[in-house]
C-alpha cells in the first residue's frame, strides 16, 4: 500500500493558519452583525458565530500543534499521522450545522434527536476507523456512511411531508442549502477514505482537502443560513417569523 508524506508538513500547517483566520474573521464578522439585527433572528446568528469560533479554535490546535504532537496509526511504512482534533470540531460543529436548517423546520424532537445522533455516531467511527490498522478502519468507514445515509434521509424529510414544514418561504430555501450540506458531507468520506483510509493522497494533501471543504461548509454555508433568514423575515415579517427562534 503506497503511503505519502505520512506527517504533515510547513504545507500542512500553513493551510490550517489560513482557515483559521478565516474562521476567526466570520466569527468575528457574525458577531457584530447579530449586535444590529432584531431578536427573531439572533438565534440563528449565535449558531453560525459558534462554529465558526469551534472550527477556528480546532484549526488554531491543529497549526500549533501539527510539528510537534504527532499521534500515528500503523507502525512502520504503514504508519500515517492522524488529526484527531478534526474530528473534535465536527462533532461539535456538524449538529449545530444542521440545527441551522432544523430552525427552518417543524420537526418533532424525537427526529431531531434520532438525525443528531447518527450525526454523532458518524464522526465517531469515522475517527475509530482512521486509527484502526488494516482493512479492518473499512467497517467503521462503511457504517459511518449508512449513518451519513440515515441522517439526510431525515433531513429531507421535511421537503416533502407538509406537516415538517414552517411555511412555504421556508421550504424552497431549505431544500437549497440541504443539497448544499448533503452534497459537501458526501466529499468528505470521499476525502477521508483518499487519506486516512486508503493512505493514496498525502496528509497534507488530506489537510488541505478538508480545510477546503470545511470553509465551504461553515463560513460560507452561514452567509447562506444567514441571507435565507434576513430574506424571510423581511418577507413574513416579525410575527410570522418568529418561530426562527424556537
Amino acid at each position: 500500500m503506497s503511503n505519502p508524506n505520512p506527517f504533515q508538513t510547513t504545507l500542512g500547517t500553513d493551510a490550517q493558519w489560513v482557515v483559521f483566520a478565516v474562521m476567526a474573521l466570520a466569527a468575528i464578522v457574525f458577531s457584530i452583525a447579530v449586535q444590529f439585527r432584531p431578536l427573531p433572528l439572533r438565534l440563528t446568528y449565535y449558531v453560525n458565530i459558534a462554529i465558526c469560533t469551534i472550527a477556528a479554535t480546532a484549526y488554531y490546535a491543529m497549526a500549533v500543534n501539527g510539528g510537534d504532537n504527532k499521534p500515528t496509526a500503523g507502525t512502520g511504512a504503514d504508519e500515517r499521522q492522524v488529526i484527531y482534533a478534526r474530528y473534535i470540531d465536527w462533532v461539535f460543529t456538524t449538529p449545530l450545522l444542521l440545527l441551522d436548517l432544523v430552525l427552518l423546520t417543524n420537526m418533532p424532537a424525537t427526529m431531531i434527536a434520532w438525525i443528531m445522533g447518527a450525526d454523532i455516531a458518524m464522526i465517531a467511527f469515522g475517527i475509530i476507523g482512521a486509527f484502526t490498522v488494516g482493512s479492518y478502519k473499512w467497517f467503521y468507514f462503511v457504517v459511518g456512511c449508512i449513518m451519513l445515509a440515515v441522517l439526510a434521509w431525515g433531513m429531507i424529510n421535511p421537503i416533502f411531508k407538509e406537516e415538517l414544514q414552517k411555511h412555504k418561504e421556508y421550504t424552497g430555501a431549505y431544500t437549497t442549502l440541504l443539497i448544499y450540506l448533503i452534497v459537501l458531507w458526501v466529499i468528505y468520506p470521499i476525502v477521508w477514505g483518499l487519506g486516512a483510509g486508503g493512505h493514496i493522497i498525502g496528509v497534507d494533501v488530506e489537510i488541505i482537502a478538508m480545510g477546503i471543504l470545511d470553509l465551504l461548509a461553515k463560513p460560507l454555508y452561514a452567509i447562506g443560513v444567514l441571507i435565507t433568514v434576513e430574506v424571510v423575515y423581511g418577507k413574513l415579517g416579525k410575527e410570522e417569523a418568529q418561530p426562527l427562534t424556537a
